[in-house]
């Protein structure tokens, strides 16, 4: 009987140790002692580089079709790049990583051509492999953070590159106002040229209107001889009128005096 309890009592043992053993080695693969600082700073580096680079399409449809963390990182990077805030990603600064307890948080430094970016990981080793369990994104924009003295110059030098402008325009406005007077001589050589192409076809109409002014100023001349040819006609009717009529008047024969001109009186 004591044999019996004896051997019960050792399996029973051996069990026990079993069950602990068992136990002991599932705690250890949900959390493992040895420290994961680069296994973080690896996620980190990579959900950062994938999600900080991806363009603003890209990130509306990681926000609208993804779940959990991705989701939030997606909707905390477009809430940025929608407003065309941040610019092309520029570089990943230092990942520092710390640990509380069996969590590690991760900070990610993204620098944009716009500002400056951080993006804040917390991650835990669950289910045998390191989640992320929250993620935080933040951004800085570069024109909130420039000092007086910077605002200063740029404003400086845009100032003097506009001044730059104007007076460049300037010389070159004058520059051009002066080859004005080379205008005239360069009309006066077209024309020159111009006048010798067109010099024939000038020499034919100047031709054919000499032939019709040759021709008016004959017609104008038959035109005057008839009309002078007619007025003398009448004035030797005339003259012989006034010729019989004095002669009425004297009693005396017509070929005793002669008319030689008549000039009209008013009364």
């Amino acid at each position: 009987m004591v044999k019996k309890f004896r051997r019960f009592m050792t399996a029973l043992c051996i069990m026990m140790l079993c069950f602990t053993t068992c136990a002991f080695a599932a705690e250890t693969s949900t959390a493992p002692a040895e420290d994961l600082t680069e296994y973080v700073q690896y996620y980190a580096q990579s959900y950062a580089q994938t999600y900080g680079a991806a363009s603003k399409t890209e990130l509306k449809y990681m926000a609208d079709n993804s779940v959990g963390v991705a989701k939030d990182l997606a909707e905390g990077i477009y809430e940025y790049a929608q407003n065309d805030a941040l610019g092309a990603m520029l570089s990943l600064g230092k990942i520092t990583v710390t640990r509380d307890g069996d969590i590690y948080k991760a900070v990610v430094p993204v620098t944009y051509e716009k500002g400056d970016m951080t993006m804040t990981f917390d991650m835990q080793y669950l289910i045998e492999d390191l989640r992320v369990t929250d993620v935080n994104v933040s951004f800085k924009s570069a024109a909130g953070t420039k000092s007086l003295g910077d605002t200063m110059k740029m404003a400086g030098v845009n100032t003097v590159i506009g001044i730059s402008i104007v007076f460049c325009m300037l010389a070159f406005m004058s520059i051009i106002i002066a080859q004005f007077k080379h205008v005239d001589g360069i009309v006066n050589k077209i024309s020159g040229v111009l006048s010798k192409i067109f010099a024939p076809i000038k020499a034919l109409f100047t031709k054919n209107k000499n032939s019709e002014t040759a021709e008016e100023g004959i017609d104008n001349a038959v035109t005057q001889i008839v009309e002078n040819e007619a007025t003398s006609v009448d004035d030797l009717e005339l003259i012989a009128v006034i010729t019989a009529a004095i002669a009425a008047s004297e009693d005396a024969p017509s070929d005793g005096f002669t008319v030689r001109s008549i000039r009209r009186v008013r009364f």
